[in-house]
This record gives C-alpha cells, structure tokens and sequence, in this order.
C-alpha cells in the first residue's frame, strides 16, 4: 500500500481537490479488494484434499475460477475441519466428480 503525503496547499479551492483524493485514494486502499491475492494454475486430483499454500498470516476467504481440464461436471469443496491445514497458512480444496485433475485459479481475500 501506498503511504500518501501529508501535504497542504496554500489555495483553498486546490485543498480541497487535494483532500477528496486524499479520501477517496485511503477509502480504495481499505477496502478488501485493495489485500487481495490472486493464486494461479492450482492443480486439483479428483477426490483429493488438496492444501494450498496462501501467504496471509490470517484466515482467508477463497474464491475459486472457472476449472479447466474438466471431463465431467463436479464440484469444488472447501475444508475447514479439524483436521484442514492450518487456514492462517493454507486453503484446503477438494474436487469431487470432475473426472480428472482440474486446474483452478483462486482469489484469496
């Protein structure tokens, strides 16, 4: 993230510009979207808990791409039990039912 300076300037008209942006560039910069990681080409065996390395220090919220490499239709689940990774470090998936092992992106918030 971007530390924006603490400027002023002597105009008041031109403050004022200079403040909303101030405003507006600090609300952008926390907002979720703003810490976002995205995560490509994740190989998924079918049946198979995968666990995925994320980077945050901090339990995420995954989301996952559109798999490729599909045979059939199935489903992508997302582990959170006991005995799941560590969700400070890791995104454990499963896909069931694709048929084959299927590539994903995920986007972690």
């Amino acid at each position: 993230m971007i530390k924006l300076l603490p400027l002023r300037l002597s105009d008041e008209q031109l403050e004022r510009v200079r403040r909303n942006h101030h405003d507006a560039i600090e609300e952008l910069q926390a907002g979720v979207l703003a810490s976002a990681a995205i995560i490509h080409d994740v190989e998924l065996a079918d049946g198979i808990a995968t666990a995925v390395p994320h980077g945050r220090g901090r339990a995420v919220v995954a989301i996952v791409s559109v798999p490729r490499g599909a045979v059939t239709s199935g489903r992508i689940d997302e582990i959170r039990d006991n005995n799941a990774a560590d969700r400070t470090q890791y995104v454990t998936l499963t896909a069931t039912g694709w048929g084959a092992t299927i590539t994903v992106d995920l986007v972690v918030l």
